[in-house]
């Protein structure tokens, strides 16, 4: 075994904090933690390829990003019964009940400052006061978000939601066979799905597709979705993929995958390396640090790795194959002025140390302009550029809260916002033992 770093982590027992090491063994990522009162825990790392371990953790070196995104988890009502939930959500509620209340809410979006809001549930949609809470945060300036399955997206809803100005949807999009439905979500609604990202294209609302990975079931669609996203690049701004979380509700015949696992069927499908990914993330992070807090860019976690494609006509090519990202970071980083670097972007002298492809120069100029309307009028068009995203939720085994230290995305949990992943891992203590990852 070789030591690659160390961290803090919980006890999948007692929940007590507890130090880990984090080990190359097998040609894996481990984590090892041990309680002095209830044993020795070994697990697989969520960055489970030593390689991309060791490539965040330098990546992230000295990084400290703030929690972007606050979120409500409104319900743990659902009009579905996935197999699999964090919240165990069905139409009553599940077996622990989350309800918050309207008051709770709004008093809580009055202390929120330069926020990302976003609502979720179980499904948000289910509470009829969910507009109201739009309503409330667009009044104060804030970004607002909505996750949901899509089921209640007709045509009138997404009229409301285009009045109220709503930013940022993510809807769940496993596959487009609905065999898949069948067996991920327990009833097929492929159509009902299609339907509601149609109605979300025609009022001209952005969303992020989100998909939900498990082995052996809808692992061989990626190549589709990634397809159906830049068919459809004037409406999906990027694919989110994840898998099972051994959290919550889960079913045992469902097989989580690994970020490695999503990484490699990516790869094979459609030709994005691990590279790639790479040399996307670091800029991203380095463009968020510093360009992206002046227009609002929200940052990456150190959970997540991205890719941006450049699409068009149908195509769409990773943006480091077309540009010299190394170069652009160094720009970034030696023009704190942000009328500066813009000017540097189209700087005759500097235009070729950029293109990688003399074909990049449309894509440089409209990353240029674009940035620059952003800046003057608040405004950003990107439909020409596509995220993939891969990431994958902490448990309780394998939970490493020094990168949860850096997580952009926190949710209240009735009394404060906490990271994500641990708020839904101290949620779930009392409820199941899950499988082990």
């Amino acid at each position: 075994m070789k030591l690659l770093g160390e961290t803090r982590s919980l006890c999948p027992t007692c929940f007590k904090e507890i130090k880990a090491k984090i080990v190359e063994k097998n040609g894996k990522t481990v984590m090892l933690k041990t309680c002095k009162n209830h044993g020795t825990f070994e697990s697989l790392h969520v960055w489970d390829d030593p390689v991309m371990y060791t490539s965040m953790v330098n990546i992230f070196k000295n990084i400290r990003v703030s929690a972007e995104e606050k979120g409500f988890e409104l319900t743990s009502r659902c009009n579905m019964k996935c197999p699999f939930c964090f919240v165990n959500a069905d139409e009553n509620g599940g077996k622990k009940k989350i309800e918050l209340s309207k008051e709770e809410i709004l008093k809580n979006i009055e202390n929120l400052r330069d926020h990302t809001v976003v609502f979720s549930g179980g499904e948000p949609t289910v509470r009829d006061d969910l507009f109201d809470f739009i309503k409330e945060v667009k009044k104060r300036g804030l970004r607002a978000g909505i996750l949901t399955n899509g089921l209640k997206l007709n045509k009138d809803y997404v009229k409301k939601l285009k009045e109220l100005k709503l930013d940022k949807i993510q809807l769940q999009l496993d596959a487009l066979d609905d065999d898949c439905y069948q067996i991920l979500r327990g009833q097929k609604c492929l159509n009902k799905k299609l339907d509601a990202i149609s109605n979300l294209k025609d009022s001209g609302i952005y969303l992020n597709l989100f998909v939900m990975l498990a082995k052996g079931v809808n692992d061989i669609h990626i190549k589709d979705i990634i397809k159906f996203a830049i068919n459809n690049s004037e409406t999906v701004n990027g694919v989110i993929f994840s898998s099972l979380c051994y959290e919550g509700r889960h079913n045992s015949n469902l097989k989580k995958m690994s970020n490695s696992d999503i990484m490699k069927n990516i790869e094979e499908q459609v030709g994005i390396t691990r590279q790639d990914f790479l040399e996307c993330t670091k800029f991203d992070i380095v463009f968020s640090q510093t360009i992206g807090k002046k227009i609002r860019a929200k940052s990456i976690s150190p959970c997540d790795v991205i890719c941006y494609l450049y699409v068009d006509g149908g195509k769409a090519i990773p943006v480091n194959k077309l540009l010299d990202l190394s170069f652009f970071i160094k720009q970034l980083e030696n023009h704190s002025d942000t009328n500066k670097f813009l000017f540097s972007i189209i700087n005759p002298f500097n235009i070729k140390k950029f293109l990688k492809r003399r074909e990049a120069l449309p894509l440089l100029l409209k990353l240029f302009f674009s940035t620059l309307r952003q800046l003057v009028a608040g405004k950003m068009n990107t439909n020409y550029i596509m995220g993939i995203l891969v990431t994958n939720f902490h448990d309780r085994y394998n939970v490493d809260l020094n990168l949860l230290d850096n997580c952009t995305i926190h949710a209240f949990d009735g009394k404060s916002f906490v990271p994500f992943c641990k708020k839904n891992i101290l949620w779930n203590k009392d409820i199941m033992m899950p499988l082990k990852s």
